[in-house]
């Protein structure tokens, strides 16, 4: 069994570092649309001259939420596919840094979720 272990040891690095990059693009990327989203809300507001409804700008919120924490659980589950191939006395900082891949599903998913269910 340990020649298995050998086997896919090479994959424990390529897999922690995609699961930082995931993680790392499940917070940016979202922003980045709502930012982009609250542009185009305030250039409608100016061609309009007045107020506009804002549920197309809500669901563009509810949109990058759930790209969000789709992204952030790719991203925990790449992680802890990469944490359960390191061998048995596992690190604690990994186990940290897996925290940290499930924190924007757990946060944003949350928030999401309480938005969702107070309508």
């Amino acid at each position: 069994m340990k020649w298995h272990n050998k086997a896919l040891s090479f994959l424990v690095r390529p897999m922690r570092r995609a699961s930082v990059i995931v993680a790392i693009s499940s917070v940016i990327m979202p922003t980045v649309l709502v930012y982009l989203y609250t542009l185009e809300a305030e250039r409608q507001v100016q061609a309009r001259g007045g107020p506009i409804c804002g549920l197309p700008f809500f669901a563009d919120f509810i949109l990058a939420s759930f790209a969000c924490v789709l992204l952030s659980g790719v991203a925990f589950i790449l992680g802890a596919i990469a944490y359960r191939r390191v061998p048995a006395p596992r690190p604690r900082k990994r186990l940290v840094e897996l925290i940290a891949l499930v924190l924007p599903l757990v946060i944003v998913g949350g928030y999401a979720a309480s938005l969702l269910l107070a309508l």
